[in-house]
């Protein structure tokens, strides 16, 4: 989905659900930040909106792929643009930031990463 503000933004959010999750978590979040004047976009990683079995079939490339879609066209209608990712959202933002240095910020909420002691 997209939220657009009254004019135009020189901000955009790219908005990555998590691992089983789907992107209309995000709504409330969304509209929040386009009262803000930003333009928010949420994306579906393949494999997710269907069934648990679909899955099986894709792997995190895909993912990573479908991010990068996601980048490449909202870069051409934002001037600066940040992912907001939940959980896996927030690893594949991570490692997209990792790649595109072009991304100006990052929102992880709960990142799936792993820390070792």
């Amino acid at each position: 989905f997209e939220y657009q503000p009254n004019n135009k933004a020189s901000v955009g959010v790219l908005l990555v659900h998590g691992l089983l999750d789907c992107p209309f978590t995000y709504r409330e979040l969304a509209r929040h930040l386009q009262t803000e004047g930003m333009l928010v976009r949420s994306i579906l990683l393949p494999g997710h909106g269907t069934k648990p079995d679909d899955l099986l079939a894709v792997t995190y490339q895909d993912w990573q792929s479908s991010l990068r879609y996601g980048l490449e066209t909202m870069r051409k209608d934002v001037d600066k643009l940040f992912i907001a990712g939940y959980s896996t959202g927030a690893a594949l933002a991570m490692a997209a930031a990792l790649d595109d240095t072009t991304i100006n910020g990052l929102i992880l909420l709960s990142p799936a990463v792993k820390l070792r002691t």
